[in-house]
């Protein structure tokens, strides 16, 4: 074993331990992990019995790059159907994701933490031909014990931020190590080529492919579906309505008095608020109580009044559905230092998306977003009139929407070329 595998394994260790106090504490406080860390820590597996001889195995970290990953999962499984295809993810809205857009696979599980003695036990019931990693979810020992179990590895949508950039050039020995199990590495753009390059990743290694998250399924409701949602919600035909998606911690607050103007000056319209994580519904809720805001809690069973201006989504899986509705959208995550969210969900319903300064994490995505003028970056003092420009002018909607279809149209294709990719490694095999 490395010097840099051994120092891993006792930083992983002891981080593992610095962490699992906070970790038991969310545990039992909000039931996060509650299901995931049995399987995390090795102490229960899943269930792999109808796995087949042959598999391939597919890890996101969380529901992004879960999304990013359905168009490639779904090739890989009409091209080899008799070969299972199996997918990890990393958080529990993830597996949930992942069981609600891919019934198709053959089992979903919890990654476990990247400890080797668990590992081994994983490879040794699936024995996958190939293992792709989606973003940037790379695992160290998941990756070697890859390659000592004859795996091919793959990185698909490969990006590399500028933060990671810096952590890894920093950390030279640990990168390499890294990315000497890694085959093959479909890189979302040149600017992430570039500091793959720089980090010390092979040319020969590395192909352009595009964003996997253009070929996402746009999951469209039926007529009625949506009629039902609407009514649940109390949204009439004269209403219009902005969602507000992704939200974490104070942005709820930041973004409520940035609309306010326009809740107070137009009674017919109303804002749908969609919380990033299941165990903040409460504490948001809570936000609304104390500072006397109208709003209707979709799970609470109550009928609207239709004199509620804000309309808590308190459920996951919802998301789509409220873009689906909405005049407009604010992705938030951006106006806190997490990074942005997906632009592209409600760009795919042809509704205009705005969004915050904090955007590191989707940073070639928003601007290939307001390069084709279907999205913004709009400051909170910026705001209101950016929505009131959108909601108030005259075929302003059919106009984006025809320009979201282009922009779609024109960004299609990672997923095929990936999975090319994943042909190649295949065949290689002997």
């Amino acid at each position: 074993m490395s010097i840099s595998r051994s120092l891993y394994n006792v930083f992983l260790f002891f981080l593992l331990c610095a962490y699992m106090p906070k970790i038991l504490v969310q545990r039992f406080s909000s039931g996060k992990y509650r299901k995931s860390l049995p399987f995390k820590l090795g102490f229960k597996f899943p269930d792999f019995s109808k796995v087949k001889t042959t598999s391939i195995w597919i890890h996101a970290g969380s529901v992004g790059e879960t999304k990013a990953a359905i168009a490639f999962a779904k090739i890989a499984k009409e091209s080899l159907p008799n070969t299972s295809i199996v997918f990890s993810t990393t958080t529990e809205t993830g597996l949930d994701e992942v069981k609600r857009s891919m019934p198709f696979l053959d089992e979903v599980f919890y990654l476990p933490f990247d400890f080797s003695w668990i590992l081994r036990k994983y490879f040794k019931k699936l024995k996958p031909n190939l293992l792709v990693l989606v973003e940037s979810d790379l695992w160290p020992n998941l990756l070697n014990i890859a390659k000592q179990n004859s795996a091919k590895t793959l990185l698909i949508n490969g990006k590399l931020s500028e933060k990671s950039f810096k952590r890894h050039m920093l950390l030279k020995g640990l990168s390499s190590m890294l990315f000497r199990d890694i085959d093959m590495c479909c890189i979302q753009n040149e600017e992430y080529m570039d500091r793959f390059l720089k980090i010390g990743v092979g040319e020969k290694k590395l192909k352009i492919c595009g964003n996997l998250k253009f070929d996402t399924p746009r999951k469209s409701s039926s007529k009625l579906d949506l009629k039902k949602f609407k009514a649940k919600l109390g949204i009439l035909p004269q209403h219009k309505v902005i969602t507000i998606g992704s939200t974490h911690h104070n942005e709820e607050s930041m973004l409520l008095q940035a609309v306010g103007p326009l809740l107070q000056q137009d009674h017919n319209l109303k804002v749908i608020l969609v919380p990033r994580h299941p165990e903040r519904f409460l504490d948001v809720e809570k936000y609304l109580q104390e500072h006397h805001r109208e709003y209707l809690k979709y799970t609470s069973g109550q009928a609207a009044t239709g004199y509620e201006k804000i309309l808590l989504i308190d459920a996951m899986g919802m998301l789509n559905q409220c873009y689906e509705i909405s005049d407009i959208a604010i992705v938030a995550g951006s106006y806190v230092n997490i990074g942005g969210h997906n632009l592209l969900e409600p760009i795919e319903y042809g509704v205009p998306v705005l969004f915050g300064p904090y955007v590191h994490a989707q940073k070639e995505l928003a601007k290939l977003v307001m390069d084709a003028e279907v999205g913004h970056k709009k400051e909170l003092s910026a705001l209101s009139d950016a929505i009131r420009s959108y909601l108030y002018s005259e075929n302003s909607k059919e106009l984006h929407t025809a320009k979201c279809e282009l922009f779609l149209a024109h960004c299609r294709g990672s997923s095929k070329k990936c999975w090319l990719e994943a042909e190649k490694l295949l065949r290689s095999i002997n």
